[in-house]
């Protein structure tokens, strides 16, 4: 299996320490890990980077990054990604919020929020307040995203965990973290008995397989 990563380095949003363990990782589950690596052309049964390097794939995943439906523009200004320009309240005008993928509202450092479910959900409980104090007659407040870190799984019992500038980790500790809080995201005490039944049958009963084969 071969990963190609276009940028120089796994994880970008993630610090560099997180970046390496993953690309040792990935490296020890005998992944081939290839940075800097722009895919510009894509065959029946290859693909060609940026450098003139072919490399021989018949399986072909695109894991690239997303963007907003181009219908939307007609609302208003977009940014590169297609997502809507919106006001500190999250408004594209007085009568009109946008929240989640579609809207694009500054991180601070001049990106845009990234396109994830916490900050949808963030968005989401804003702008219910705001319509609320509107009915109330009161002063609409600022958006404000509450950086909860980030998280991201690379197999059994593996994963890199950052809840902030000096808090990190990685290895089963990361990974059981992760399932802890996703768990915890989930409404509904049904669901989670459900997929943490599924998790733990899941992992009694895994052995070792090859789901890809050439």
């Amino acid at each position: 299996m071969t990963l190609l990563e276009a940028g120089p380095r796994l994880l970008p949003s993630f610090h560099p320490r997180s970046s390496e363990y993953t690309l040792k990782t990935l490296t020890k589950m005998g992944v081939q890990v290839q940075v800097d690596a722009s895919v510009v052309e894509a065959t029946s049964r290859s693909l060609r980077l940026k450098d003139g390097k072919e490399i021989v794939a018949g399986t072909r995943i695109w894991a690239a990054g997303v963007v907003a439906p181009p219908n939307w523009k007609f609302l208003g200004e977009t940014d590169r990604g297609n997502r809507i320009k919106v006001n500190s309240n999250l408004q594209l005008n007085d009568s009109i919020w946008i929240v989640g993928d579609v809207a694009s509202y500054p991180d601070g450092n001049g990106r845009p929020l990234p396109m994830v479910a916490p900050v949808a959900i963030q968005q989401g409980k804003h702008v219910a307040r705001q319509i609320r104090r509107r009915e109330s007659s009161k002063s609409l407040e600022v958006f404000k995203y509450r950086d909860k870190g980030q998280m991201a799984t690379i197999g059994r019992r593996k994963a890199v965990v950052e809840m902030n500038s000096w808090l990190r980790f990685q290895g089963s500790l990361a990974w059981l973290t992760w399932l802890a809080l996703h768990l915890a995201y989930l409404s509904g005490g049904r669901n989670r008995t459900s997929i943490f039944a599924d998790w733990i049958w899941n992992y009694i009963v895994w052995t070792p397989r090859r789901t890809i084969t050439d």
